[in-house]
């Protein structure tokens, strides 16, 4: 993601600057980390992936400053999701870390399949690897436990093994992509079909600007 440089300059001024306490940094990196990996978590799983609860000040004040999105489920007013916002992309990427970067076209489809593969890893005990070869549109994800967890109902087992064939790339030598065979992708990961239910998130879901309850 390419920002221009009064924007970056904008937003790295708030650490700079002395604009955000000591605390206030710790709490909103730690936000900030939990979505670089995780793109789309409720406000359960935000709590549980931080590993303490979050106020709503440190969250309120990191979407004044679009480093994250809040997004209220109208159906269910007590339900809040959390995305990266500009900002957000903005602060990692200057800080060169890695980030899963949520697709800018993503529906609410994706989305649902997001979080329902959050649930299933944390079920498991699995952890999500960063940006390996995340498929496009959110049917299988990778877990460096050399798991392989995917939605049996949208994608099948022979189909990913398909586009890991032509994809995935073993090593690089002198300019050569060796890629892996059908035989060292099965010895090598272990696929997991998951039965996660999708969330009920209202499709008129979006922005709060709204005071939290």
């Amino acid at each position: 993601m390419q920002i221009k440089d009064g924007r970056l300059i904008e937003i790295q001024n708030l650490y700079y600057g002395g604009y955000l306490d000591f605390e206030q940094i710790e709490k909103i990196n730690k936000v900030l980390y939990v979505l670089a990996k995780h793109m789309f978590v409720d406000k359960k799983m935000l709590n549980k992936f931080c590993k303490e609860k979050i106020q709503v000040s440190y969250l309120k004040k990191a979407s004044k400053h679009n480093m994250i999105t809040i997004i209220k489920n109208k159906a269910k007013t007590e339900d809040y999701y959390y995305q990266l916002g500009v900002g957000g992309y903005v602060i990692l990427n200057s800080a060169f870390k890695q980030v899963n970067q949520l697709n800018v076209m993503a529906n609410l489809r994706d989305r649902q399949k997001i979080l329902a593969m959050n649930r299933f890893i944390d079920k498991r005990g699995f952890s999500l690897l960063y940006s390996l070869l995340h498929d496009q549109e959110y049917n299988y994800f990778f877990c460096k436990e050399d798991v392989i967890v995917y939605h049996d109902k949208d994608i099948s087992y022979n189909q990913i093994i398909r586009h890991l064939l032509a994809t995935l790339i073993k090593e690089r030598t002198e300019g050569v992509i060796i890629r892996y065979t059908k035989t060292e992708l099965e010895d090598k990961y272990r696929f997991i079909g998951m039965d996660e239910e999708f969330c009920d998130i209202d499709s008129k879901a979006k922005r709060d600007d709204e005071k939290e309850e």
